[in-house]
């Protein structure tokens, strides 16, 4: 399959080339290190033999991987993601290796950008050689019929070597996606880490308990909202003995009763969901809500100094207390219960949050759903397998593609250099934004994996399950929240009552 030629690029005139050297871009610390080591330190090093590929650990991230090499247009996606520097918070990345996807992604666009330096270098040598022959044909040194049979023969050549560049390059392409879903006995070449100034927010975002968002719902990275109920309880109303008589409500807190809801609601669930808390923050708020943003000197690095300036996506336990005890009015802190299934493909998740005002007990959940991949990012099943299968179609790919990239390089290497110009001159304005705004929005973009999923509607192989995990979750819940008002002696007749009509036949136990 031909990897496509569209792709964004962004970086302040940057390539992730450049992001890639890794002393000029290191701490000043490790750089007086490196300039101190002896003259003879980097003499005889171990020959490093190329590591063996090793795919991901997750269906869902070595078909993004693959999709990477055969979509330029997702790859460059995923760079202005996870690798391009930026102010705004990360998305969350949960369910994916989003490292692995930042490191294709890097990879691929470097293959296409050395693709393209070395079809400039034959263009380059193609005019360079029929300028010279049209001045000769003027100093009388070459009559016309040599001319044309130069002019055969530079066309030919040319073809010739392009025709060997973009083989090489569809054929990396081609070895490399099918080596990043699992299939063995390729020549695929691993794609190197990146500056850890890169890879460390990206893995930080797969551990996010911080989420900065905009738009209709906050679940950023959770997929699509498929229920969702809210309801209030007066504590003030004591459980009425065989008297008549009501006692008094036992005293509680909200983080009491989120912490009684982490602990209870697993109990009884046969798929065991993942637990925590979550904080999701108004991106035009950020500012406002304390502990989002880092403080200390910054390097003299451009690119540092933006990703320092962006959100953090990991808060500390007590910073989370703190929110589930007193919420902010632009941040709700949520606890969340998840469930995976068919290998990553189907992710559904119960968000509850509670909040005490006085006597009044305000509940609040929502169910999330995240479907399989839409078949866009299917390719790589297109691709033949067995011993030189892939020949024939890589050569019926290549052949008429030779003409356009070889004669197409020099518009893109101008049409990169003005961009690249572009978006520093860009840059320049957004550091003075920064300074003088307060009214900005840090709200992420949605989510790789929200992007990429399908369409929503529950028509899909993992329907069945999603449904189950949405009901199991919606009984579970309700089931808890009223253990824990009779536990605190705390009326449940219109607790009852509202959940009669969350879920048809439930009531009070008997």
């Amino acid at each position: 399959m031909p990897p496509s030629e569209t792709s964004r690029h962004r970086g302040a005139g940057r390539t992730v080339v450049d992001k890639l050297q890794l002393i000029s871009n290191a701490p000043p610390e490790v750089r007086v290190r490196q300039a101190l080591q002896p003259p003879w330190a980097g003499r005889r090093q171990p020959v490093r033999r190329p590591q063996s590929f090793t795919p991901a650990g997750d269906g869902i991230t070595r078909q993004l991987c693959s999709a990477i090499h055969l979509n330029a247009s997702f790859g460059g996606e995923v760079l202005n993601d996870l690798v391009y520097p930026d102010w705004k918070a990360m998305a969350p990345n949960w369910h994916v290796d989003a490292v692995a996807l930042a490191r294709h992604a890097a990879q691929a666009k470097q293959r296409r950008e050395t693709r393209d330096v070395w079809l400039l270098v034959v263009t380059a040598a193609v005019a360079i050689v029929l300028e010279v022959a049209l001045v000769s044909i003027f100093t009388g040194e070459l009559g016309p019929g040599g001319l044309l049979m130069l002019a055969f023969l530079v066309l030919l050549g040319s073809y010739l070597a392009g025709f060997a560049i973009i083989w090489v390059h569809y054929r990396a392409v081609h070895d490399s996606a099918l080596a990043s879903i699992g299939i063995k006995g390729l020549n695929a070449v691993e794609p190197p880490p990146l500056p850890e100034e890169i890879e460390g927010p990206i893995r930080s975002s797969g551990r996010a308990n911080v989420v900065v968002f905009a738009g209709k719902t906050p679940f950023n990275g959770s997929g699509d909202q498929i229920d969702g109920w809210s309801f209030t309880v007066d504590t003030r109303v004591g459980t009425a003995s065989d008297l008549g008589k009501r006692g008094e409500p036992q005293p509680f807190d909200s983080i009491d009763l989120h912490r009684y809801l982490l602990e209870q609601i697993p109990l009884t669930m046969e798929n065991k969901p993942r637990t925590g808390h979550r904080l999701y923050v108004i991106g035009g708020h950020a500012r406002a809500v304390g502990g989002l943003f880092r403080q200390g000197p910054v390097l003299d690095d451009p690119d540092y100094e933006l990703r320092f300036r962006r959100p953090v996506s990991e808060a500390t336990p007590e910073h989370i207390d703190k929110a589930l005890r007193n919420q902010h009015r632009s941040a709700r802190p949520y606890t969340f219960f998840e469930v995976v299934g068919w290998d990553g493909q189907v992710v559904v998740t119960l968000f509850v949050r509670v909040e005490k005002h006085g006597p009044m007990l305000e509940v609040e959940m929502a169910v999330t759903a995240l479907r399989p991949l839409k078949p866009d990012y299917g390719d790589v099943v297109k691709i033949p397998l067995g011993p030189g299968a892939h020949r024939l179609p890589l050569l019926r790919t290549v052949l008429p593609m030779v003409w356009p990239l070889l004669w197409g390089s020099p518009s893109r290497t101008v049409r990169k250099i003005r961009m690249d110009r572009q978006e520093a001159a860009a840059r320049v304005d957004l550091d003075q934004e920064l300074e003088e705004r307060n009214d900005l929005s840090w709200a992420a973009a949605p989510s790789l994996r929200d992007r990429t999923a399908a369409a929503a509607n529950g028509n899909h192989f993992g329907a069945a399950d999603e449904k189950i995990y949405q009901h199991a979750f919606k009984r579970r819940s309700i089931d808890v929240l009223r253990e824990f008002l009779v536990e605190h002696d705390v009326d449940v007749k219109e607790f009852d009552l509202a959940a009669s009509f969350m879920v048809p036949g439930q009531g009070a136990p008997s």
